[in-house]
């Protein structure tokens, strides 16, 4: 693990311009309770009111995907994780989402959902909320976008309206020169954005990037990237 350190601490970072991506956050909740407009949801990780949020839902032969807007959410308090989790105590969560196409393509498939998993019969209120019975657990995703400051082989600073916990695990996916680099990232440090409020910028080193990824972003850095390492 040192060797990798003093790797990442030898890897020379360039300045970059028009390179931008982003950094996919996913979660597993448990459903509260469900309607045709919208779901509450319990997490062990804060969710941000305003933003939007992909919402997965599967039952059975029933796979759906709903897109939201988080309209409240609010701590619970705590409780203690299964042992695959780490065992210890998280703080938790409730929050509301509604969804942003309540009654459109995906009505139907929601409709069945909901009949084949509510306590109640669905003919006496369509549009009310129900506890189900989904063993099953919602996943949400949020994608949030960033450009691009530094890059090198191994990691990249980059700005974004994004305040992660140091160590947090993202998907990342970002532009370089017409094609799309995918990989896990871990968040090494966070800052926030000097003259602009709300925006951060984040220290990212790469996790997993492939031998073909990896010579696909030093044959980038080569062709692309002029006038030395950045300071």
């Amino acid at each position: 693990m040192a060797a990798d350190t003093d790797e990442r601490r030898r890897s020379p970072r360039y300045v970059v311009h028009d390179v931008r991506g982003w950094l996919t956050f996913r979660a597993e909740a448990r459903v509260l309770n469900l309607s045709l407009t919208g779901m509450s949801v319990e997490t062990i990780h804060p969710l941000e009111v305003g933003k939007a949020y992909t919402v997965r839902l599967t039952h059975g032969d029933i796979d759906l995907r709903l897109a939201g807007t988080l309209v409240r959410s609010r701590f619970r308090g705590t409780r203690k994780l299964a042992a695959a989790q780490g065992g210890e105590s998280a703080p938790v969560y409730e929050s509301g989402i509604r969804f942003d196409d309540a009654l459109g393509d995906h009505a139907a498939t929601l409709h069945r959902l909901l009949g084949a998993s509510a306590e109640v019969s669905l003919e006496r209120r369509i549009t009310g909320r129900f506890d189900l019975g989904l063993p099953e657990s919602v996943r949400l995703r949020r994608d949030y976008q960033f450009e691009v400051l530094k890059i090198s082989a191994t990691g990249m600073l980059v700005e974004a309206e994004l305040a992660p916990k140091v160590d947090t695990l993202f998907e990342i996916g970002v532009g370089l020169g017409g094609e799309e680099l995918k990989s896990l990232c871990r968040i090494a440090f966070v800052a926030p954005a000097e003259g602009r409020e709300g925006h951060h910028q984040l220290g990212v080193e790469f996790r997993d990037l492939s031998p073909a990824d990896r010579r696909r972003l030093e044959d980038f850095i080569a062709r692309e990237v002029s006038g030395g390492p950045a300071s």
